[in-house]
């Protein structure tokens, strides 16, 4: 896993974290891209002994290895901010069919649940150490739906994508799987 890239272009060395600088406060309190403990505690809910049908079940699997793939994408995205480079997000690998049949091939449901934690943890921490003025930096925001159609080609602020994030994907995700960790979804 790669260091996170510190002021002035130095990275630590492994085994050594240093501390971000203070940020400065321009964007007031930056918005938590994390409701993903509300997610984390819905797919920790679903074990092998949940009355899942089996549909559900593949789903809240593809959700969880989508959401794993999608943060990647924005932990790239916001190294390239942090660095001042230009950035972009593109979800193609979170909604490629492929990308999800390796990550549900070789893992298990803890270990995707452990793969969201970890990815929601590391774009925290990239977050952390982003100034507030980063908020107003355009990125390039290519998204597809499931079925691969692009249904977003724009330019949008980093303070936008990071808003979405919080307040409308990881919230949407942790609805579905709260729904389907519930007794009465396997009605």
């Amino acid at each position: 896993m790669p260091l996170i890239p510190r002021a002035g272009g130095r990275t630590p060395r492994r085994g050594r974290r240093r501390p971000c600088p203070a940020p400065e406060p321009l964007w007031g309190p930056k918005p938590s891209p994390t409701p993903t403990g509300t997610l984390v505690a819905a797919a920790e809910s679903i074990t092998g002994s949940s009355p899942l049908a089996d549909a559900d079940r593949a789903q809240a699997d593809w959700l969880l290895a989508h959401i794993a793939l999608s943060d990647r994408a924005l932990i790239d995205a916001a190294r390239q901010v942090l660095v001042g480079h230009s950035a972009w997000i593109d979800n193609a690998r979170a909604m490629s069919k492929s990308e999800i049949a390796k990550v549900l091939s070789a893992t298990r449901h803890t270990e995707r649940v452990d793969m969201v934690r970890r990815t929601a943890r590391e774009l925290l921490a990239v977050l952390d150490c982003t100034s507030d003025t980063a908020a107003e930096v355009t990125v390039r925001a290519r998204l597809a739906g499931r079925n691969g159609a692009v249904v977003l080609d724009s330019d949008l602020p980093w303070g936008e994508v990071i808003r979405l994030r919080a307040t409308e994907h990881i919230p949407g995700h942790a609805a579905s799987l709260a729904a389907w960790a519930s007794p009465t979804s396997a009605a």
